[in-house]
């Protein structure tokens, strides 16, 4: 599926094309949970630390970039090759494969943030 990722400073469009849910490589599954640190006993979550699920979230997106507009070779994996990826061409690749990191078995953290109720206050959910 083509994402867009807006436009460059000189106007000139940016785009992906990602890997369509459906056809996610069981590999790419695989890959991310290797990433994973060992189980320990007792329930020690303390490895599982903000940079390393960006890690992993970084790693997911660029096995799934099959193309993209920019002058460098896509990633193809290469969680480090999308460091340079301007903020908003991130966020937009973030909001894309959000259902991809689900299907790999984790909560998108967009979803977990208050929405507002009806009353205009907020609740959690």
């Amino acid at each position: 599926m083509r994402v867009d990722l807006g436009k460059d400073k000189d106007g000139n469009e940016r785009w992906a094309e990602v890997t369509d849910l459906d056809d996610m490589p069981r590999r790419v599954e695989t890959a991310i949970n290797r990433m994973l640190p060992p189980y320990k006993k007792g329930g020690d979550t303390s490895a599982f630390t903000p940079a390393l699920m960006d890690r992993m979230r970084d790693a997911l997106i660029a096995h799934l970039i099959e193309a993209w507009s920019f002058d460098k070779a896509p990633p193809k994996g290469n969680a480090d090759k999308i460091d340079f990826l301007p903020r908003s061409a991130y966020l937009e690749l973030l909001d894309a494969t959000a259902p991809h990191w689900e299907a790999v078995g984790f909560t998108d953290p967009g979803k977990s943030k208050p929405s507002p109720a009806p009353d205009g206050k907020t609740s959690s959910g």
